[in-house]
């Protein structure tokens, strides 16, 4: 009986990337806000939006990403988003405004919903039909869970040696 691999290169690679950006998305929401509040002196309101931009971006570019995949294919539209993921990654060290930096912020956002939805399309076509599709793609979504559990981890870990420096 011929068995379609399913752990292939190119479906650790998506599950590799997507945890990366979902680690940088993680570290990123809580950074912005004390960014905005200790660079521009905002109010937390206001270092609140900047934080929730992302997310507003992220919501905004879904839609779109669905018929960008369809033209551009899901392969360019998932190096694409990444493209813009990383440079706007980049673009925070430059930020010297803050509408600037809510601007960032919304791009950034617009490229993690388009890397996330033609992440999960990718994984979704590279599991064999039938084998087990709800199990891999569980595997899947729970790289989401684990790039949670790393920073949660991580960041306890920085609270407790702040505090225990006190």
């Amino acid at each position: 009986m011929n068995k379609e691999k399913l752990w292939s290169p190119s479906y650790v690679a998506d599950i590799a990337v997507n945890f990366l950006v979902y680690c940088v998305h993680f570290t990123l929401m809580l950074w912005s806000t004390g960014y905005a509040m200790n660079e521009w002196n905002a109010s937390v309101s206001m270092a609140g939006l900047a934080s929730g931009m992302f997310i507003v971006g992220a919501l905004f570019a879904r839609i779109p990403a669905g018929r960008f995949i369809d033209f551009m294919g899901r392969k360019k539209t998932f190096i694409a988003g990444t493209a813009v993921f990383f440079l706007m990654s980049l673009f925070y060290i430059h930020t010297t405004d803050y509408w600037l930096f809510v601007a960032i912020r919304f791009i950034h956002g617009m490229a993690f919903g388009t890397i996330s939805t033609a992440s999960s399309t990718i994984v979704a076509a590279l599991i064999p039909i039938a084998r087990y599709r709800l199990l891999y793609l569980g595997c899947y979504y729970c790289v989401c869970c684990w790039s949670v559990f790393c920073y949660e981890f991580n960041i306890s870990r920085l609270i407790y040696r702040g505090y225990r420096d006190l």
